[in-house]
This record gives structure tokens, C-alpha cells and sequence, in this order.
């Protein structure tokens, strides 16, 4: 008998059992990039479920694990882990004035801060090595969750933002009924994540949209429906345009779906390490290379990796 989830955002048990791996094979796949010690943060010998809710439209997967600081201190030796530039940095920037008081939720070594024209940010980040290279480019963040800052912080801010940050979270709920309680009435709530709408669903063995990376999933409709369950009005959904920078993996996802059609492989949904699939994913690297090539008209576009949600506080 299937064991009834929760949603991690509006706490309905109607959800229902999407794809199916195994965690042992997502050790296997995150130990390319941070090597043995990824044996420490996922439990082995169990299942891991993609699962959607029936009421919000949220996906989230069990067992719901978390990575720890040392995790994502691994993950930050990668050079384009941290971007200077994102699309979503400039359309939230178009919201915020110079008199605004602005919150960075997991703000990173402070990017987004430099963008902005105005002096009242204050940053929230919990990785010493990020808080250590936000101090040495001048940018003052403080080690602190918003669960604690919001405490003091009451309707205090104009803009409460996070970028990137909402689908790492376990608790979805708690988070954005935190960030919410630090913005003033009539103040923004701009958040951006990974598009579930987008490509990026489709990677197979896209482990960094896997836990302990990512927990949740986020559609428009699950974006939308933010607005039922907190005291918020959606303002709108952006959704960047492809980046330079992920049209190589957008023509590798196309390619792949070409060739499983064309030699009839059905590969397994989430993760596939299959020979079969190592094949296909090696040939696929080849072909994209002339599809990248293809992806230079804007009119031919698809919607790129992230969209930005921004609401107001009631």
C-alpha cells in the first residue's frame, strides 16, 4: 500500500507517487562531483519518491533530506556555483527603490546587494565560506535563518527576497510564513527558483536538481497558488529567457529525447545508469553541439532554467 505524503507546502495528504529511484543510485551519481563523503548525507537502501500534490501542484521528494554546510561548501569549489549576474537579479531590482528596506534570504557572498540601488540591505546567509567571501568584497551578511531573524524583525522590510533558495528548503511552509511576517503591509516578496515548467524537469540524472540539492519542484501553478495559503497577492511570473550559459544542457536534454524515440529506449525516469543510457548520454553531448550552434535567434527560445514570482503583502 502507498504511504500518503504530506505536501511540504499546504500540508494536503491528496499526493501522488511520481518517479521512483533508489538512493543508492543517487550516491552513485553526486560522487562525481563531491566525492565519498556524500555517504554522510543520504541514507542508503531506501527509496526516493518524486512526489506531486493533488491540491497546490507543489513536487517534493521523500525521504526529505537536506544537505549540511559541509555539502554545500563542496558544492561552492565549482567556479559557476555562485553567479555574479542573473537574469532574476535584475528583474527584482526593478522593484525595489532607494528608500526601500530590503532582506536577502540566503543571500550568498551578496551578489544581488551590488545591483541595487539601495543602502538599507541586510543579508541572511548560514555558510561561513560565503559570509567569509561576502566580507572580503565589502558586503556584510549575517549568519542567521529567517526563522530566528523574524522573530525581531517584524514588518520591517519592504522587500523580502531569495533567489535560488526555496527549493533546498524541508519545510516550505514554515519558510515563506516566516519571510512573509518580516515584510511590511504592502510591501514585495520576490522569490526565484528552478521552473518546473521548464527543461530542467526533463534532465535525467540532473543531480543537482535531487535531494539533498533540491527537495521541492516548482510549476507556475504551484508559484500561483503561494497566494491561498499566505497573506499574499501574486504580482506576477517572469520566466528568463534560455541563458548562454544552459544551452549547451538544454540541446543535450533535446538530443537525448531523440535518440530514445529513435532506438525505442524507455529510460527510467529521475536517474538512469544504465549502459543503455550511458550510451545515448555520450552521443547526445556530440549532436547537442550543433544544436547549441542553432540556439542563437531569440524568437526561438525556450524558457530558461529559473522564474521569478513576485507578491504583495495584504
Amino acid at each position: 500500500m502507498q504511504e500518503i505524503q504530506s505536501c511540504l507546502l499546504c500540508g494536503s495528504d491528496e499526493t501522488t507517487q511520481l518517479r521512483i529511484a533508489s538512493t543508492k543510485e543517487l550516491i552513485g551519481l553526486y560522487k562525481k562531483i563531491v566525492g565519498n563523503e556524500i555517504e554522510q548525507e543520504i541514507p542508503a537502501g531506501e527509496e526516493l519518491v518524486l512526489h506531486t500534490c493533488n491540491n497546490c501542484d507543489l513536487r517534493f521528494f521523500t525521504p526529505t533530506i537536506t544537505g549540511s554546510e559541509r555539502f554545500y561548501e563542496s558544492l561552492q569549489e565549482i567556479d559557476w556555483y555562485y553567479l555574479e549576474e542573473k537574469t532574476e537579479y535584475s528583474i527584482a531590482s526593478k522593484y525595489i527603490k532607494g528608500c526601500d528596506k530590503v532582506l536577502e534570504i540566503g543571500s550568498g557572498k551578496g551578489s544581488f546587494s551590488k545591483i541595487i540601488s539601495t543602502n538599507h540591505y541586510t543579508g541572511l546567509e548560514v555558510s561561513e565560506n560565503a559570509i567569509q567571501m561576502a566580507k572580503n568584497e565589502g558586503v556584510n551578511i549575517t549568519k542567521e535563518t529567517i526563522e530566528t531573524h523574524a522573530q525581531n524583525n517584524v514588518e520591517l522590510y519592504d522587500i523580502v527576497c531569495s533567489f535560488q533558495v526555496l527549493e533546498h528548503v524541508a519545510n516550505a511552509s514554515n519558510f515563506l510564513s516566516y519571510a512573509t511576517q518580516c515584510i511590511k503591509p504592502g510591501g514585495l516578496l520576490i522569490l526565484s527558483v528552478p521552473s518546473a515548467d521548464s527543461f530542467v524537469s526533463m534532465g535525467i540524472n540532473n543531480v543537482l536538481n535531487l535531494p539533498p540539492h533540491h527537495v521541492t519542484w516548482w510549476t507556475d501553478k504551484a508559484l500561483s497558488n503561494i497566494e491561498k495559503f499566505f497573506n499574499l497577492e501574486l504580482v506576477s511570473i517572469h520566466h528568463e529567457p534560455l541563458q548562454d550559459i544552459h544551452k549547451q544542457w538544454y540541446s543535450q536534454i533535446i538530443s537525448i529525447s531523440a535518440l530514445c524515440n529513435i532506438l525505442r529506449y524507455k529510460p527510467h525516469p529521475v536517474i538512469d545508469r544504465r549502459f543503455g543510457f550511458l550510451v545515448i548520454s555520450k552521443l547526445s553531448k556530440y549532436i547537442s553541439l550543433f544544436i547549441r550552434n542553432g540556439l542563437r535567434d531569440e524568437r526561438i527560445l525556450p524558457n530558461g532554467h529559473s522564474v521569478i514570482s513576485i507578491y504583495k503583502k495584504s
